[in-house]
């Protein structure tokens, strides 16, 4: 079976893909990722085969105006209250589509795929898909966000479509691999494969790490550049979230640089990593501190943590809930997040037990998923059976 599996070119929507990236080709089948040119050095650091398609997008001039407006908001923004913009809130990911679906056709027309995987917000995918008359396969990265902007997809493609003699296109594709725990997903009924979560955040030599054993509750706290890039302003989550734990009897592992909250010194209680990948530091700790991406929220799940998140974005907002209506997190809107509200957050914790006993929960759901191998023959079925 040959498969494309295709992504825009944002880091963190493609280290999902991986998992099932290698399990295709651990069981003998052929994968390429397309993607734009900008994102070729990442997918070839996985090992994985690269195909460069479609133009870059500049984000800041697409979407710049949107994220730098969401952050200056005083309260959270909710889905309902952009809801009402209707094809507006797929705007951008149209216009990549717009830029890469003719170079991944022209490059899936010679290579002959049996089936093409895509990310949520990469349309180019399922129209490629279409036009071959070959399964779609939507691939998620946790809480499926991305299943609201459904109804407004048909209007915003509608003249894409119409380019490719497509009377329209099913943006679930034929089927959704789902590696969120069923009792977090959003209620969407998608058909769809789960798949168990295998944590992946880029390669990295573990012995770079090299931290001892905590001698007292070990905090990670995770900043986001990808927040700030996309503001397009300083975002002070760490100097209020470092300050929040300045005093605690806790050990705090940064991943961030030093530069980023400039009044605290790499020291006793303040380790900074730098970027590294979460999933190397997660075994020993206690607590995870993030901006509500749904990358850190699934490995920090893997290790049965409790989060609290500090979201400023509508998607990371929708997290946010979800965790904590399942019990395995508290949070605080990152817009006017204070040092003493993150200091009782992280109290209360640190101190009931019942939020690790939720996030074990979910842990142990997460691993009760069918493996990778699995996913991967019901993929060469679907592809079979065209």
């Amino acid at each position: 079976m040959r498969v494309i599996v295709t992504t825009w070119a944002w880091q963190s929507h493609l280290t999902p893909l991986v998992q099932l990236c290698w399990g295709l080709r651990t069981s003998g089948h052929e994968v390429v990722v397309a993607s734009s040119a900008e994102l070729v050095p990442a997918i070839r650091a996985t090992g994985l085969t690269a195909v460069a398609v479609g133009e870059e997008v500049d984000l800041s001039a697409q979407a710049g105006k949107y994220f730098s407006w969401l952050v200056e908001q005083p309260e959270p923004v909710r889905w309902s209250d952009i809801q009402h913009w209707g094809a507006g809130n797929v705007a951008t990911y149209r216009v990549i589509a717009q830029r890469s679906v003719g170079p991944l056709l022209d490059f899936a027309r010679r290579w002959r795929p049996d089936l093409i995987v895509f990310d949520p917000t990469t349309y180019a995918g399922p129209l490629v898909a279409a036009v071959l008359g070959i399964p779609a396969v939507r691939h998620l990265w946790g809480i499926d966000y991305t299943y609201r902007t459904r109804e407004f997809e048909p209007l915003a493609l509608r003249e894409l479509c119409a380019e490719l003699g497509l009377d329209g296109v099913e943006t679930l594709g034929t089927v959704t691999v789902d590696p969120c725990p069923a009792s977090l997903q959003f209620d969407t009924g998608v058909d769809t494969l789960p798949i168990r979560f295998a944590p992946y955040n880029g390669p990295a030599a573990a012995a770079d790490v090299g931290l001892p054993p905590p001698r007292r509750p070990r905090i990670c706290v995770l900043g986001s550049s990808a927040v700030e890039q996309l503001a397009g302003r300083a975002i002070p989550f760490a100097e209020h979230v470092l300050a929040g734990l300045a005093g605690l009897d806790v050990e705090v592992v940064a991943l961030m640089n030093p530069g980023a909250a400039p009044s605290f010194a790499e020291g006793e209680s303040v380790t900074f990593l730098g970027p590294t990948p979460l999933h190397l530091l997660l075994a020993d700790c206690a607590l995870v501190i993030h901006q509500g991406g749904g990358g850190a929220l699934m490995t920090a799940l893997f290790y049965g943590l409790p989060q609290l998140l500090t979201p400023l974005f509508t998607d990371h907002v929708a997290n946010a809930e979800q965790l904590a209506e399942a019990g395995a997190c508290r949070w605080l809107f990152g817009g006017t997040l204070e040092p003493d509200a993150v200091r009782t957050e992280v109290r209360q914790l640190l101190a009931d037990a019942e939020f690790r006993v939720h996030a074990e929960r979910l842990r142990d759901e997460m691993r009760a998923q069918p493996p990778v191998g699995q996913v991967v023959g019901a993929l060469a079925d679907l592809a079979g059976a065209r």
